[in-house]
């Protein structure tokens, strides 16, 4: 598999934008790095599977939150320190069950 820079993903962005009828400003550098140090984070905190899941579960609620035309980046900034902050305590919680085993 391939690495890209976010950036080289504009046009896969769009792309997708158009096929699933999302109106919504995604900054191609900005927010698809968070969205992506974020999911590798919670993939190395708490179990990979929890990565993807979490970005899903993120996409539904930046969907309630942000209309047509409006920028990813505020909503999104505003639900990733909450949820580095989950990931964080479940990863300590599994390591610590993990040593106890």
């Amino acid at each position: 598999m391939s690495r890209l820079p976010p950036e080289a993903l504009s046009g896969w962005l769009a792309q997708v934008s158009d096929l699933l009828g999302v109106e919504q400003d995604v900054d191609a550098d900005d927010d698809v790095r968070a969205i992506l140090d974020l999911t590798r984070d919670v993939s190395a905190t708490v179990v990979r599977p929890a990565g993807p899941l979490t970005m899903f579960l993120i996409g539904l609620a930046l969907g309630g939150r942000i209309g047509p035309g409006e920028s990813v980046g505020t909503a999104l900034a505003e639900l990733e320190g909450p949820v580095r902050s989950l990931a964080e305590r479940k990863g300590a919680e599994l390591t610590e069950e993990w040593r106890s085993e």
